[in-house]
């Protein structure tokens, strides 16, 4: 490494941010002893990290285009069917069936029992309606065989919308409705701003427009529906509920280079937002070239045409929370604030080297899928305003106002198993509220938990009993 940063002269410092979005959806187990329809819903990952509207709330829900869902039987898996879903307009935080007057893209539940792997993953499209060049999609009736072909680019491609998900062993017992946790499929690095300096170190001309190229890096790659993995693999495992990332094959038959025309925000284009100067890229190791020690052949190498003039750098890894940062897998995004001082050219480029970053993390608001608890943070706040006995201090994120029997009622929702094992006394669901456990499991102390109940849920990990000590 220490003859790796003496070949350009410099270090490059990079901050990345790992976050993730989650999907829910309202449970609705109406099941009449026949065949019942499969519910989803979906919400976009910008990684963030705070909750935020439901996908479609911001006004752009139908830019993820069409959702194609795989629906394979647990015990039988070349038993499969396929389903295509898009945002309901205007109705935020809903999917439904692509086409409302067909129900051969449809998912069905066949009966109480029987469990399905769920896969998903979307084709974002213009307002034309036609897909974007980002991602092409296809798939075979009544067969898993699938082929999806990625283009990596700017914000034209549509890649911010690219999300995929599974959940694995799902049964209509467990609700009719499937939460998913969609995550952004391709890694982000957003170029906020360049700022050039002149030899004697005197601030320059002003960037407005600029060409940044990633010469090393695929220009595309493939896809199917057969493997997934987890995050920070780059090996198919077996289908599970995290399991969210398709595997993304860079096609050797394609020349590399991943190109971006970077311009500044102006009168003009007043909605010019920060994923304009992003470009959506294959995750990528910024140093991975063992067999050469140059600069110029690595991954994280990139070249910044302006003025005339290609300024050259290479993106490096740096300690984070004492954590070594190397690589952009899929979901991750950077933003990058960029120096182009004018000197001795480094590692390729005949004008000079990029010399300083100054690095900001990316300022999006989150989407959440629905109201529920997601996180412990969730399950903390949540304990806290349980114990003050005060119902107005339950915050309204966590909840959902439906009906039973002819009265309104506050449901809140667990997404994941929570720990309250520092209860001791009895906890209390608040009159007017009601816990849906959702198959989930609450570790408590040895305390009660008391009030309404509806769904599985567990305790300690065995089936939920009104008023029995833990």
């Amino acid at each position: 490494m220490e003859n790796m940063n003496k070949a350009i002269g410099y270090i490059i410092g990079l901050f990345v941010l790992f976050l993730a979005g989650c999907d829910g959806e309202t449970d609705n187990t109406g099941f009449s002893g026949r065949t019942s329809e499969v519910l989803f819903s979906g919400a976009e990952d910008v990684f963030v990290e705070t909750r935020a509207p439901l996908i479609g709330s911001d006004g752009k829900g139908a830019k993820f285009g069409t959702f194609y869902v795989l629906q394979t039987t647990v015990d039988e898996p070349e038993q499969c069917f396929w389903g295509h879903y898009t945002h309901k307009q205007d109705e935020a935080g809903v999917l439904t069936v692509a086409d409302a007057a067909s129900d051969k893209y449809k998912l069905f539940w066949a009966d109480f029992n029987t469990k399905y792997h769920f896969r998903a993953i979307s084709v974002s499209e213009g307002d034309d309606g036609k897909p974007l060049k980002g991602v092409a999609f296809s798939h075979e009736d009544n067969s898993v065989s699938a082929k999806g072909v990625v283009t990596y680019g700017d914000y034209t491609t549509g890649l911010e919308y690219f999300v995929g998900a599974t959940i694995d062993s799902r049964n209509l017992s467990g609700g009719q409705s499937v939460p998913l946790i969609f995550q952004r499929q391709v890694c982000k690095v957003i170029f906020n701003s360049f700022t050039h300096f002149k030899k004697n170190g005197e601030k320059g001309n002003s960037v407005y427009e600029c060409k940044i190229i990633f010469p090393n890096l695929p220009s595309r790659a493939t896809f199917d529906m057969e493997h997934f993995h987890m995050f920070e693999r780059d090996v198919p495992v077996n289908i599970g509920a995290n399991y969210s990332y398709v595997t993304l094959t860079p096609d050797e038959t394609e020349k590399k280079g991943v190109t971006l025309d970077w311009k500044t925000a102006n009168k003009d284009t007043p909605d010019y937002g920060s994923n304009w100067n992003a470009l959506y890229l294959h995750p990528f190791k910024f140093w991975d070239n063992a067999d050469s020690n140059r600069p110029e052949d690595q991954s994280g190498f990139f070249i910044v045409k302006f003025d005339g003039k290609s300024y050259t750098g290479n993106i490096y890894g740096i300690e984070k929370e004492s954590q070594k940062i190397t690589t952009l897998f899929q979901r991750n995004s950077c933003v990058l604030n960029v120096e182009l001082r004018d000197g001795a050219a480094s590692g390729g480029g005949s004008a000079s080297v990029i010399d300083d970053w100054g690095v900001k993390t990316e300022q999006d608001t989150p989407h959440y899928p629905g109201s529920g608890i997601f996180t412990q943070e969730d399950a903390v706040k949540l304990l806290t305003a349980l114990q003050s006995d005060n119902p107005d201090e339950i915050p309204a994120v966590f909840y959902q106002e439906e009906e039973r029997g002819g009265e309104k009622v506050k449901v809140i929702r667990l997404f994941k198993n929570i720990d309250w094992s520092g209860v001791t006394g009895e906890l209390t669901i608040p009159e007017g509220f009601i816990l849906n456990g959702q198959g989930f499991n609450i570790l408590l102390g040895n305390g009660s938990l008391q009030g309404d109940v509806e769904g599985e849920l567990y305790i300690n990990g065995e089936p939920y009993e009104k008023k029995r000590p833990y």
